[in-house]
């Protein structure tokens, strides 16, 4: 009988320590989304979590970006999840973010996981341009 107590007390710590190591690497904090009539979905805005190890941040346009500044050059980054990086890739290590610190320029990241020209179209016909000089369009091929 000690024996069954004894891996029963064993098993419950050993969850318990799994669910609590798995909270702390981020595996219960995953970016949320929501649905959209005109380009289909887009992360919620205002997020700013770590999953995976992983620093993910979305402003208040849902963007994968800081907030638009208007103090400097603006270009948008377009793009399905090429450009977008998925909770695989930290917030300083996606390609918009690498540009915006290399450049002084800003480039906002408009993108979401399996977005073609006609999401990001909407996006924009929904949001505006913000004030960018270019805009950079990243699409796979199919």
């Amino acid at each position: 009988m000690k024996l069954i107590y004894q891996i029963g007390g064993g098993s419950i710590a050993l969850l318990l320590l799994g669910e609590i190591g798995l909270r702390l690497y981020g595996f219960a904090e995953a970016p949320l989304y929501k649905a959209s009539d005109s380009y289909e979905y887009i992360a919620k805005p205002n997020q700013d979590i770590m999953r995976f190890g992983n620093h993910i941040h979305y402003n208040s346009y849902s963007q994968r970006s800081d907030e638009p500044d208007t103090t400097k050059v603006i270009i948008l980054g377009l793009g399905d999840s090429v450009i977008f990086g998925g909770v695989q890739v930290d917030q300083d290590d996606i390609a918009t973010s690498l540009f915006t610190k290399e450049t002084g320029m800003q480039m906002l990241n408009i993108s979401a996981g399996s977005w073609g020209p006609d999401n990001c179209a909407a996006y924009l016909r929904e949001n505006g341009l913000f004030g960018a000089k270019a805009m950079f369009l990243v699409v796979s091929k199919p």
